[in-house]
């Protein structure tokens, strides 16, 4: 513990300037907890960062072509960089462009998506194609909204394609995201529930500056997923850490918040029989890990314990 304290002191001390917002206000480690860091600040170290110690030269980067754009972040969806290049490749070399992915068959798609996982990914990355080629002329859409209707792409995914395509300045907020802002801003809660979400999603577009908007949205990005890590964040090498409540508060592993544990219960012999209890209004009785109620006893599933669903993607965001 003091030698956190003692890395977070040298670090303030030897970097005053990294201690002013863009007013000249100071920004000390002695704020208030209700205090908001200044979010210009913070888009201006992360772009400052991003451009010396960020990723530049991935397959999908250095181009303004949607097509290849759209394709990587669909792949990028739950599924680390190292596991998605060599597909990305293969797709680009099979579907050099949007013509050639709709006139494929579906099965083609998904022989070539095969091992990367969340094949519905797949079979939506299709769709929108054969929507692209009916909708718009075979012309990737330009406007934020339109991109966002297209089959497997949410709100995020639709930003960053529109950011890195068009230069659009937009608020992005995928898995990553949610654990540098969770932290930094330092929001309580689980970032799954809406109400946090919520919460994210309006630092998120506070956080937006005014220009350089490419750079900002890839820092964010590489900040999530090479520095501000779920369970081993390298604080010491974080172009933020010293206005980032979890770092001042030694909370990193506290936020963002883990995600509620599930109960399950499972019928001994008959499972379904509980659910059908409960619509008629049966109450259950729990003692210890046994449950009774209606003439049947049923215990406590311990997958729910052991992290059952953990593995289970989440919708496009």
């Amino acid at each position: 513990m003091s030698r956190n304290r003692e890395m977070k002191r040298s670090m303030l001390e030897s970097s005053p300037n990294l201690l002013k917002s863009h007013s000249g206000a100071d920004v000390t480690s002695h704020e208030p907890r209700t205090t908001i860091p200044d979010s210009a600040c913070f888009a201006s170290r992360v772009i400052a960062w991003q451009r010396l110690h960020g990723r530049h030269d991935l397959p999908w980067q250095n181009t303004r072509d949607p097509y290849r754009i759209w394709l990587s972040e669909i792949m990028l969806q739950q599924t680390q960089v190292s596991a998605v290049t060599p597909y990305f490749h293969r797709f680009i070399s099979r579907f050099p462009d949007l013509a050639s992915l709709a006139a494929a068959t579906e099965d083609e798609v998904l022989t070539l998506w095969a091992g990367l996982g969340y094949y519905a990914r797949g079979r939506n990355l299709h769709k929108a194609a054969r929507t692209i080629g009916r909708d718009f002329g075979g012309v990737f859409p330009s406007s934020y909204e339109s991109v966002c209707a297209l089959p497997g792409v949410g709100r995020s995914t639709a930003s960053a394609i529109c950011v890195f395509a068009y230069g659009a300045r937009r608020a992005i907020l995928d898995g990553n995201v949610k654990r540098v802002l969770a932290r930094h801003f330092g929001i309580e809660g689980y970032p799954g529930d809406k109400p946090v979400e919520t919460l994210l999603w309006a630092r998120s577009e506070a956080a937006l500056p005014e220009c350089d908007i490419e750079a900002y949205t890839q820092g964010l990005m590489d900040l999530g997923a090479t520095i501000c890590g779920r369970s081993r964040p390298r604080c010491d090498m974080c172009p933020v850490c010293t206005t980032c409540v979890a770092f001042r508060e030694n909370r990193t592993k506290d936020l963002p918040a883990a995600r509620p544990a599930k109960v399950l219960l499972a019928c001994v012999g008959l499972p379904t029989v509980l659910i059908a209890g409960l619509r008629r209004g049966i109450r259950p009785r729990i003692t210890g890990r046994r449950l009774t109620g209606g003439g049947r006893e049923w215990r406590h599933d311990r997958r729910a314990d052991e992290g059952e669903d953990g593995a289970q993607g989440q919708a496009p965001q």
